[in-house]
């Protein structure tokens, strides 16, 4: 525990939007307030859309205009990043995405915590640039990866770094969520009139909608449940098309961007994540934290380390529709299955509330700041 509770931590993070490593940023801001640290957030960009309980005071916007030019923006960044560590002197720096880690070296602080959010030696040469000046740099002591599988897959490609990387998993405040769970004001009633499962995510290649809209039209269980999808991107009209090509307009819905998603989330019989790839995905230890089972794709990383197999959901090989397929059919037909399963989802996930991984950033804190 904390020798002195007025250390100062200055958060870094692009914007308080939805997304995991946001809410992970939050989170352990929040946290950290709660057990007596002096935290401050640094944030890129003015936009908010996950709810929160910081003061205003400890949010400082490095760049006010959203729609400036990248070359401004990231200029801008890097000197008011350094302004405000001057004067607010931070004990520790935590940057809570690569770019947010690479932002952080220009605090100049000497303990900063980097996360590499997703595996950037899997994207492109730009990202393996960022990702290496986070690891060459002095002052970034560790660098945070949010499962197993990517402190794995980092380590593989740069192995000369190894003793920086370390494993923190997201977390989620259970009761928070149970919370939001029960807010009804501004859900759709038509949602509730038929059985449904739950899907939640951004729009992209990277979610595969495609595979799980393909799959549910192919699945038995479209015949007594109905697929809502929660989250907005870029593939919006393709998905569009492709439902009603499929003749699904009636069953299958996507609803857009929801501040609060966790109310379909908790009504759905079920959630399911078919992603190409992930690092860690918080929306499936969200919906096991609401007691709701998951069938998610076996991603390298990230959903085997939170869904057992048989026992709070199944997983299935990315990209293999006939499996996704044979699944929904095997809880259509068993109709029992869901409530077995779901009954272990949040005992399964006990290790991930987020006192118990707030408690690992104090420890790391604490160890930092004694050295």
């Amino acid at each position: 525990m904390p020798t002195n509770k007025k250390k100062k931590v200055l958060i870094v993070i692009g914007s308080f939007k939805i997304g995991g490593a946001e809410k992970m940023a939050i989170n352990i801001g929040e946290e950290l307030l709660r057990n007596g640290y002096d935290v401050n957030f640094a944030i890129q960009k003015p936009i908010f859309q996950i709810p929160h309980t910081i003061d205003k005071s400890k949010i400082h916007i490095l760049n006010k205009n959203i729609n400036s030019s990248r070359y401004f923006h990231h200029s801008n960044n890097i000197v008011r990043i350094g302004i405000l560590s001057r004067k607010f002197k931070p004990d520790v720096v935590i940057g809570f995405t690569y770019f947010s880690s690479f932002l952080s070296c220009f605090t100049f602080c000497r303990n900063i915590v980097g996360t590499f959010d997703v595996n950037p030696y899997s994207l492109g040469k730009k990202r393996h640039r960022i990702a290496d000046f986070v690891c060459k740099w002095s002052g970034v002591k560790k660098i945070i990866g949010p499962s197993r599988g990517t402190v794995e897959e980092i380590t593989e490609a740069r192995p000369k770094y190894r003793d920086k990387f370390i494993t923190i998993y997201n977390s989620v405040d259970f009761e928070r969520l149970n919370v939001l769970s029960e807010d009804q004001e501004g859900v759709e009633e038509f949602i509730f009139k038929k059985p449904y499962i739950s899907a939640i995510g951004r729009l992209s290649e990277q979610k595969n909608f495609t595979l799980l809209i393909s799959s549910y039209a192919k699945s038995k269980i479209n015949k007594t449940s109905n697929l809502i999808i929660v989250g907005d991107g870029s593939l919006m009209v393709d998905l569009k098309k492709q439902i009603s090509d499929l003749n699904l307009s009636d069953k299958v819905f996507l609803l857009g961007f929801k501040s609060n998603p966790y109310p379909y989330i908790k009504n759905s019989q079920f959630l399911v994540n078919a992603s190409n790839f992930e690092s860690f995905c918080i929306v499936i230890l969200e919906a096991l934290s609401l007691g709701k089972m998951v069938i998610a794709s076996n991603c390298k990383s990230g959903p085997s380390e939170m869904v057992v197999n048989n026992f709070n959901g199944f997983l299935f090989e990315p990209r293999n529709e006939p499996e996704l397929v044979a699944l929904l059919d095997q809880v259509y037909e068993d109709k029992e299955l869901v409530s077995q399963k779901s009954k272990n989802a949040v005992k399964s996930v006990e290790k991930f509330k987020l006192e118990k991984l707030g408690l690992e950033y104090i420890e790391l804190i604490e160890e930092l700041c004694s050295n």
